[in-house]
């Protein structure tokens, strides 16, 4: 699965020099059986110093930033279809409601897709240690409607 992650606020603090809590586990664990991809307001250049100096450049196959999805500086909105990508992670919930249909503002991931996602489960485990993302997104209920198998769902009913 192809996940677009934003940095400002999600990953590290509006500074740059702060990682959130956890987030090191996070990445890791979601890395291990996705394809990881920083969608970021910031600059380019912005965006690597400041991986680089917070370690976490490793989890990312590409850097996607500002000047990439919005080259005139028009206020163009990140947008998933563009890169098809499957699952954006931010913290801001008008970067999701431009997205369309499934998106709210509560919940700042919008799959795509219905379809199952092994590793997305060992993902939330990760991602529910540690308060600072929990607003992000709603994972139980949004693994529980569309991405564990119907047949994961009966055996563990109350997930």
């Amino acid at each position: 699965m192809k996940i677009a992650i934003d940095m400002d606020n999600t990953l590290i603090d509006e500074l740059g020099s702060t990682k959130r809590p956890g987030i090191e586990y996070f990445l890791e664990t979601i890395s291990q059986k996705n394809e990881l991809h920083l969608l970021t307001n910031s600059t380019k250049a912005r965006a690597l110093e400041i991986m680089k100096y917070n370690d976490l450049r490793k989890y990312f196959v590409d850097v996607i930033a500002r000047e990439d999805y919005d080259p005139e500086g028009k206020g163009i909105y990140k947008d998933l279809r563009k890169y098809d990508f499957d699952i954006l992670i931010d913290d801001d919930p008008e970067e999701i409601q431009i997205i369309g249909v499934g998106a709210t503002a509560s919940n700042s991931v919008y799959p795509q897709t219905r379809t199952s996602c092994a590793g997305l489960r060992s993902a939330r485990s990760a991602y529910a240690s540690h308060a600072s993302l929990r607003h992000i997104v709603q994972w139980r209920s949004l693994l529980r409607k569309s991405l564990l198998p119907t047949a994961q769902r009966r055996i563990h009913p109350g997930r």
